[in-house]
C-alpha cells in the first residue's frame, strides 16, 4: 500500500540529507566558533547564528538530491504497484499503445522535477545571499 511506498522513499531520502548535513556542520570554520565563544555566545546562538548558516548550503544540497530521489522512486513505485498516478498512467499508456499519453506523462514528470529543483535553487539563493557576497569580495 501507500505506507510501504512512503517508507521506501523516506529511507532512500534519509541518507543524502543526513550525510550532507553532517558534512556541512563539520565544515564550519573553527575560527567562527572561537570568535562566538569569545563574544559570549551561548549554544543556541552559536547554532542559529554560525553553525546552521554555515551548513545551510550543504543541507540544501542534501535536500535537492533527496527531492530528486523521492520523485524518481515515487514514479517507479507507481509504475510497479499502483492503480493511479503518473507512473501508472505512463505504463498503462505504453501497454495500450497510447504514445501521446505516455509522452505527456513523461513530459509532466520532467516539468515537475525541473520546477521543484528551481524552487530549491531559489530558496538556497534567497537564504545564502551572504555566500555570494563573500565570493564577490574574495581574491
Amino acid at each position: 500500500g501507500d505506507a510501504s511506498k512512503i517508507m521506501i522513499i523516506a529511507f532512500a531520502c534519509y541518507f543524502p540529507i543526513v550525510l550532507n548535513t553532517v558534512s556541512g556542520v563539520r565544515e564550519v570554520d573553527v575560527n567562527l566558533l572561537k570568535v562566538a565563544r569569545l563574544f559570549g555566545a551561548n549554544r543556541r546562538q552559536t547554532l542559529t547564528k554560525i553553525i546552521l548558516p554555515s551548513a545551510f548550503p550543504a543541507i540544501m544540497t542534501g535536500l535537492r538530491i533527496s527531492m530528486a530521489v523521492a520523485l524518481i522512486l515515487l514514479i517507479v513505485t507507481e509504475m510497479i504497484g499502483a492503480r493511479s498516478g503518473l507512473g501508472f498512467m505512463i505504463i498503462d499508456a505504453q501497454y495500450t499503445f497510447k504514445t501521446d499519453r505516455m509522452f505527456a506523462g513523461i513530459l509532466t514528470i520532467g516539468v515537475i522535477g525541473f520546477l521543484l529543483n528551481e524552487l530549491m535553487v531559489w530558496i538556497e539563493k534567497r537564504y545564502t545571499k551572504w555566500k555570494r557576497e563573500i565570493r564577490a569580495v574574495s581574491f
